[in-house]
């Protein structure tokens, strides 16, 4: 008799299991953006158990609770691909800080290590604000 088709399949699924599936979770979202200055590990977390646990509860066999799973780390996956910011290169966001911080150098009278310091701030601060209300990378 197949004991992973009966009600004790639960009993014969180790902790560990479940811990690997919840950090497959975890590492999946931390590539979507989650909104707002939570604590971001904090809400992976809560989100991540969440999946994990509607799965095991929703789940009438060992595969059962597999195939949930595997089907909810898909979809985060192809959420990921969809999604163009994950698809940039990490120098092009810096070279457009540098783009912006000479364009800002050509107009404003600035002296000094603190006024080009400052300048880099303003220059991060003005493509962080565009990067975050972009819908696309298209112009």
């Amino acid at each position: 008799m197949d004991t992973t088709t009966t009600s004790n399949w639960r009993d014969q699924l180790q902790p560990e299991t479940r811990q690997i599936i919840l950090n497959n979770i975890m590492g999946k979202l931390k590539f979507c953006h989650l909104p707002g200055d939570v604590d971001e590990d904090l809400e992976r977390q809560k989100i991540a158990h969440s999946i994990e646990q509607k799965s095991y509860g929703g789940a009438t066999t060992q595969a059962d609770y597999f195939e949930k799973i595997a089907s909810k780390i898909l979809l985060l996956e192809k959420a990921r691909e969809r999604e163009w910011r994950y698809q940039l290169r990490p120098d092009c966001r810096q070279r457009i800080v540098n783009k912006i911080r000479e364009t800002l150098r050509r107009h404003l009278r600035v002296s000094g290590p603190e006024g080009s310091q400052e300048l880099w701030k303003i220059a991060r601060r003005f493509e962080e604000k565009i990067f975050a209300a972009a819908s696309s990378q298209d112009c």
